[in-house]
C-alpha cells in the first residue's frame, strides 16, 4: 500500500480517479487534510459521491475540515479499531472503503509514521453560509466546525512534549499562516483564530519533523518543515525524505511560500 496526502477537496474528487488512471487504485491510500465534504449536502448528493468514491478501491481516511459535518453526528458511521492506522475511526458498512478520523485531537501510526491529527478551523465565510442554512435549510455551515475548549485541552495533554514524525491538520499554527493568501475582502480583525491559535500552542509544546495542513487553497512549502496542500498528491515517503534528508541539489518541483525562508513570530 503507497500512502498520499492531498488537501481539500470540496466534493471534487475527480482527482483520485486522474491519479489511478494508470494505477492499481486499490495500492492507493488516501490521507485528506480536511474538507473532504463527502458529508456536506448529507442528501442523495452525499450519497451518490461517496457509493462512487468507494467503488474505486482507493483507502480514504479523513480529517474533518470546516466545511463538513462532524463524523460523530453522522448516524451511519460507526466506530472501530483500524489495525491500518493503530487507532480508532469511523466507517459507514455501505462504504467500507472510506473512513473518518475522529473529532478531536488524536495519534494515529500512518505507514509506520507517528502522527498526530487536528481536526477543525473557522470559516471566514462562516456567517453567510450560517444565513443561508437557517433560511432555506442549505447545508455548508455547522457551529461545532471548530474544537471546543475541552476538546482542545484535552489534546494538548495527549500532545505535549511528545514526537512525532508528523503533524497532519486543517488549518496552521499562527506562526505560519500564509498571510499573502488571506482574502482581501475578509477583515482579518473579525477571523477567530482560535485554531491557528490553539495549533501554535501545539508547535511550540511538541516536536515533529513535517506539518502539514490545507485550507488556505494552495499547493507550495510554507517552511521548511511544513507544507500546505491543496490539490497536490504527494506520497507521505517522499515528503518525510525530503524533510529528514536535506539535499544539496535546490528543490525545483515545489512551490516556496514567498515567507518560506522567514523566522517563525
Amino acid at each position: 500500500m503507497n500512502y498520499y496526502l492531498t488537501g481539500d477537496c470540496h466534493g471534487d474528487f475527480s482527482r483520485f480517479y486522474d491519479f489511478t488512471k494508470d494505477i492499481d487504485p486499490k495500492n492507493c491510500c488516501f490521507i485528506c487534510l480536511g474538507d473532504f465534504c463527502a458529508n456536506y449536502y448529507l442528501n442523495k448528493t452525499d450519497y451518490k459521491n461517496k457509493k462512487r468514491l468507494n467503488s474505486l478501491g482507493s483507502q480514504f481516511y479523513i480529517i474533518r475540515g470546516n466545511h463538513e459535518q462532524r463524523p460523530s453526528l453522522i448516524p451511519t458511521i460507526q466506530w472501530a479499531y483500524d489495525e491500518q492506522v493503530s487507532g480508532i475511526v469511523g466507517t459507514e458498512p455501505e462504504f467500507p472503503n472510506i473512513h473518518y478520523f475522529k473529532d478531536d485531537v488524536n495519534e494515529y501510526i500512518i505507514n509506520e509514521y507517528k502522527c498526530l491529527i487536528v481536526p477543525g478551523a473557522f470559516s471566514v465565510d462562516g456567517e453567510y453560509r450560517r444565513q443561508r442554512t437557517l433560511s432555506n435549510g442549505w447545508c455548508g455551515w455547522w457551529e461545532n466546525e471548530q474544537l471546543t475548549q475541552e476538546e482542545m485541552d484535552a489534546g494538548f495533554a495527549l500532545a505535549a512534549n511528545k514526537s512525532y514524525d508528523f503533524i497532519l491538520s486543517h488549518t496552521c499554527p499562527i506562526s505560519i499562516g500564509p498571510t499573502d493568501l488571506f482574502l482581501s475582502v475578509v477583515n482579518q480583525k473579525e477571523v477567530d483564530k482560535t485554531m491557528e491559535n490553539y495549533l501554535e500552542k501545539i508547535k511550540e509544546n511538541t516536536s515533529f519533523k513535517c506539518l502539514c495542513f490545507g485550507h488556505y487553497h494552495s499547493d507550495r512549502l510554507e517552511r521548511p518543515n511544513a507544507q500546505m496542500f491543496f490539490q497536490e498528491v504527494e506520497s507521505m515517503d517522499d515528503i518525510f525524505a525530503r524533510v529528514t534528508q536535506p539535499v544539496t541539489a535546490p528543490d525545483y518541483k515545489h512551490i516556496k511560500s514567498p515567507n518560506y525562508y522567514m523566522e517563525d513570530n
